[in-house]
C-alpha cells in the first residue's frame, strides 16, 4: 500500500508539471531598450489534444516592440512589429502539450535581447498520426491598441473525404508573400482557383543562398531563414508562395496515410520589411 501511495504521488506530480492551463504572465518583463511587454499561452483540451495559444502584449506607450518566440510559435518582426498597446497572438492545434520553463523570447530591433518564459509544445513523443475528422486551422494575428486587425494569417489543412489527399489553404493579407521549408513543398498539386484556370500561387525562390528569405533588412532576413530551419538538419532551401490575388485555391498532397506536421512559416508584408512568423499543423504524407 505504502508503495502504491509513493507510486500515485509520482504520478500526480507528474501531471501537475505539464497540466493544461495558462502559463505565468503576471510579471510584466521591463526589458532591455525600454522594452515593457506581457507574454502568455493558454492550453485548452481539444478533442484528443490541445488548442494553445500564444499572445506577446506591448505594455509601452510610446516604442513598438518587435519580438520572436520560437517555442511560443510566434513572432513579430520589422514593419509588423507590435505597436504601442497592441498585441500579437497565434493560435493551433497540438496533438499533445507539455510545458517546458526553458524557453526564450528574443525582442528589440534587432532581436538582440532576450527573457525567459514558460511556453507549451509538442513532445517527440507525441502521436502526430492522430487524425481529426475537423480541419485544423492555425492563425496568426497582429492588433492595434485600438483592437483593430492589422495583420492576419490563417492556414487550413483538412483530408479529403477518401483520405487520399489533404488540402492546405493560406489566406495572406493583400501583396504578401510566404515562405516555407521546400522540402514541405515537394511534390504537391497547385489547384487551379474557382473560374480560373491556374493557381494564384506562384512558387519561385530568392535565388541567393546567402539570403534564402529575401528581405530588405539582412538581420530579419537571418532571422527568418533561423526560424525556417529544422533543428538538428541542415536547411534544405526555402520555397517563396507568392499570392496573385484572386480567388483562393489550395495546395494539395496526396497519399494514403498521413501524419500532422508543425511546419514553421514566414509571412512577408509587401515592402519587405516586415514579418508575422509562426508554426502551422499541416497534414502531410507519413512514409
Amino acid at each position: 500500500m505504502k508503495t502504491l501511495s509513493i507510486a500515485c504521488l509520482s504520478l500526480m506530480l507528474l501531471a501537475a508539471e505539464n497540466p493544461p492551463g495558462k502559463t505565468d504572465d503576471s510579471a510584466t518583463v521591463h526589458g532591455d531598450g525600454g522594452a515593457v511587454f506581457t507574454h502568455s499561452q493558454v492550453a485548452t483540451a481539444s478533442g484528443r489534444g490541445y488548442m494553445v495559444t500564444s499572445e506577446i502584449a506591448n505594455q509601452n506607450t510610446a516604442d513598438p516592440l518587435s519580438a520572436s518566440w520560437k517555442d511560443g510559435a510566434l513572432g513579430c518582426t520589422g514593419t509588423q512589429q507590435i505597436e504601442p498597446g497592441g498585441k500579437c497572438t497565434h493560435s493551433r492545434y497540438l496533438p499533445d502539450a507539455s510545458l517546458i520553463r526553458t524557453s526564450t523570447i528574443k525582442y528589440g530591433a534587432q532581436l538582440n535581447y532576450a527573457t525567459p518564459a514558460q511556453a507549451y509544445v509538442q513532445p517527440q513523443s507525441a502521436d502526430s498520426s492522430a487524425i481529426r475528422t475537423e480541419p485544423v486551422i492555425t492563425e496568426v494575428v497582429r492588433t492595434g491598441s485600438d483592437g483593430a486587425t492589422r495583420s492576419r494569417i490563417t492556414v487550413t489543412s483538412a483530408l479529403g473525404a477518401a483520405r487520399d489527399s489533404a488540402d492546405m489553404t493560406i489566406a495572406l493579407p493583400q501583396g504578401w508573400s510566404i515562405a516555407v521549408p521546400s522540402s514541405v513543398l515537394a511534390n504537391v498539386t497547385y489547384v487551379s482557383a474557382p473560374g480560373r484556370q491556374t493557381s494564384p500561387w506562384k512558387p519561385g525562390g530568392s535565388g541567393n543562398p546567402s539570403q534564402p528569405v529575401p528581405m530588405s533588412n539582412p538581420t530579419l532576413a537571418a532571422a527568418a531563414a533561423q526560424w525556417l530551419a529544422t533543428p538538428g538538419s541542415p536547411q534544405t532551401g526555402v520555397t517563396l508562395l507568392d499570392y496573385a490575388g484572386g480567388p483562393n485555391a489550395p495546395i494539395r498532397f496526396r497519399g494514403t496515410q498521413w501524419a500532422l506536421r508543425q511546419v514553421p512559416m514566414v509571412g512577408i508584408s509587401p515592402d519587405r520589411s516586415g514579418t508575422l512568423t509562426f508554426v502551422a499543423g499541416v497534414y502531410m504524407p507519413r512514409f
